[in-house]
């Protein structure tokens, strides 16, 4: 394997013990479970990035002690979640996570005209910035990563899950996401 391959291989190592969880979640909401498992990359290394604590595990904490389990979800939006009995199911940050995507998903519709792919990047930088600023940065004709922690948020998140597809695809035995 080379490189790209290897650091894929780790990444799905990392997602497989989530992934019934994920699976479970996405048929119920209709949201892709690629895309789902890219986020979960993105926000908490699927429990292993750095910062993470506990590692592994499916409720650490990140982002300066805001961001909550494997989708760090944020505990100044969402306390309502985090403080209630589910929140350590891996399931249910599985479910959040679903119902944050699709509420900015409906939000910007209700506020901005796009192409289903452009309102696909804008929901997933919505995740991270939020629908408010995602919008604003889309009135303004930019990207709506221009609002997002590192301004490649939906691009790498969209990047990753086209990477996890591929991957599966080429997987004939071994763990896979399928």
């Amino acid at each position: 394997m080379g490189p790209a391959l290897d650091r894929i291989a780790l990444e799905v190592s990392r997602l497989v013990k989530w992934m019934p969880d994920v699976k479970r979640a996405c048929e119920f909401s209709k949201e892709n479970r690629y895309l789902l498992s890219a986020v979960c990359l993105r926000e908490s290394g699927a429990g292993y990035a750095t910062g993470y604590l506990p590692t592994g595990s499916a409720s650490g904490y990140g982002d300066h002690g805001h961001g909550f389990g494997l989708f760090q979800i944020d505990n100044r939006y969402h306390a309502d979640f985090i403080n209630g009995a589910t929140s350590n199911d891996p399931y249910y940050q599985c479910l959040k996570a679903c119902s944050i995507l699709a509420t900015a998903r409906v939000a910007i519709t209700k506020r901005i005209s796009l192409p289903p792919d452009d309102l696909e990047y804008a929901t997933v930088a919505a995740y991270n910035a939020g629908v408010n600023a995602v919008v604003h940065q889309l009135a303004a004709g930019q990207h709506p990563d221009m609002a997002t922690t590192g301004k490649d948020y939906s691009q790498w998140v969209m990047r990753k899950a086209s990477e996890l597809i591929l991957y599966d695809a080429k997987q004939a035995v071994g763990p896979g996401l399928a």
